[in-house]
């Protein structure tokens, strides 16, 4: 057996058992802290009432909006440079969308589009 090394033949301590490794390997949260999932772009983030917006954790200056889950409110967060979030509530109802102020219907664009075309001079 000359291909093996002097004294590794069952030599406990030749080889690194995984539990060995260093504790780099598994990161760990800091002790006392609760990780928090950060909201992806596109996921709708819904907590419990006010209480649960003011508690909702975000990077510094970061900005995001939290829908209430049983009242119709919308919560705006923004997270100043020190990670301290601010709230500012909002409240929305359900639009009907015939009834947008503003809006016009066919019968007044076509009269509008009428009046507009008497009064341009014609083309020759």
């Amino acid at each position: 057996m000359s291909w093996m090394q002097p004294g590794a033949y069952q030599n406990p301590y030749m080889q690194q058992q995984a539990w060995q490794q260093p504790a780099q390997m598994w990161p760990q949260a800091p002790m006392g802290q609760m990780a928090q999932p950060t909201p992806q772009p596109s996921q709708l983030v819904k907590v419990h009432g006010m209480e649960g917006a003011r508690s909702f954790r975000m990077a510094p200056g970061e900005t995001g909006v939290a829908f209430d889950d049983v009242e119709d409110v919308f919560y705006l967060l923004e997270a100043d440079g020190a990670g301290s979030v601010r709230v500012t509530p909002f409240s929305f109802a359900r639009m009907d969308a015939a009834a947008q102020p503003g809006a016009v219907t066919r019968e007044e664009f076509d009269a509008l589009a009428a009046k507009v075309e008497g009064l341009l001079p014609a083309k020759g």
